[in-house]
């Protein structure tokens, strides 16, 4: 789902066939149609919006291509998805493990960088990374940076690390990178699952729940800004504006650049009867996208009775 809330109605057909068809997973069919909405619609909020799925659904196909161990189809649907969404450090942290499976190590190692560019503290791009400088024989090096990623990220399993180094001290390579890699994996897994399941209770508008499935992932993965973002509406939707204005601006301390939290910041400031500095972040938004859905109506109500 959307991180943003939609102010208005859009009036093309397109657009709606392509939320039709995102909503029940039929992503092929929502591409056409949003592909489609592209080419037939000038309207700027209707094209942003249009953008922003076309990007959700080529991402959706790239992750179901790595769970089915599809590496080829996944770098091809991810590296479409970036094409739209470039400042995504999930989608490259993706194509670095697709690219990495496919003995691609340095188109791997960018990618990865290009994570950590945007969220410095992902744990598990850390982890990849390490991995990468294992692949380009620097053991040591890639070593000491699965460890950082350990001393950062307490959900991840110290155990896995321990095991592997005596594995690999016993002269059993592969078996210790198998072992490591798995590091990327397992709690990433978990909190993905209550990431889906508070995805599932936003959108029905069950703000209690949702927050609470939020939470269990913050716990696994806190260092997520889409997550703190997600968590912060759930806090929102039952009015708990102070507290989920903090989740928006520790979203923004990971990713300063993150246009969604910035919405919603401006949204919990207004809640919390902060307008002018609503007005003045909102304006600041504009600025750097003037295209935002919803800012400009949402800056119409910042700025009566600010």
């Amino acid at each position: 789902m959307a991180l943003f809330e939609w102010f208005g109605s859009t009036k093309s057909k397109a657009y709606d066939r392509g939320i039709d068809a995102f909503d029940q997973g039929r992503y092929p069919e929502a591409i056409e149609a949003f592909e489609d909405c592209l080419e037939t619609t000038q309207d700027p909020a209707t094209r942003r919006l249009a953008g922003f799925y076309l990007s959700e659904c080529y991402a959706n196909l790239g992750h179901a291509a790595l769970k089915a161990e599809c590496y080829e189809r996944a770098v091809v649907h991810l590296e479409a998805a970036l094409q739209r969404h470039p400042n995504y450090a999930d989608l490259h942290y993706a194509l670095a493990f697709a690219l990495r499976k496919l003995g691609r190590i340095e188109d791997a190692m960018y990618s990865v960088k290009r994570a950590l560019s945007i969220n410095p503290k992902y744990s598990k791009a850390i982890v990849l990374d390490g991995l990468l400088m294992i692949d380009a024989n620097r053991e040591q090096e890639g070593l000491a940076r699965i460890l950082e990623a350990l001393e950062l990220d307490k959900g991840l399993d110290h155990a896995i690390y321990s095991n592997a180094m005596q594995i690999l001290n016993s002269g059993e390579r592969a078996l210790a990178l198998k072992m490591l890699e798995s590091l990327t994996n397992a709690s990433v897994e978990e909190s993905a699952r209550h990431t889906e399941a508070g995805d599932s209770l936003l959108g029905n508008g069950k703000f209690d729940l949702a927050a609470s499935e939020f939470l269990k992932a913050l716990s696994i993965t806190p260092n997520y800004p889409d997550l703190r973002c997600k968590y912060g509406l759930a806090l929102l939707g039952m009015g708990r504006a102070a507290e989920a204005l903090r989740q928006f601006e520790s979203a923004l301390e990971i990713n300063p650049n993150y246009a969604d939290a910035k919405f919603h910041r401006s949204r919990a400031l207004i809640a919390s009867n902060r307008r002018a500095e609503a007005a003045e972040a909102l304006n600041n938004l504009l600025a750097d996208d003037p295209e935002y859905p919803g800012a400009l109506d949402l800056l119409k109500i910042a700025t009566n009775n600010a």
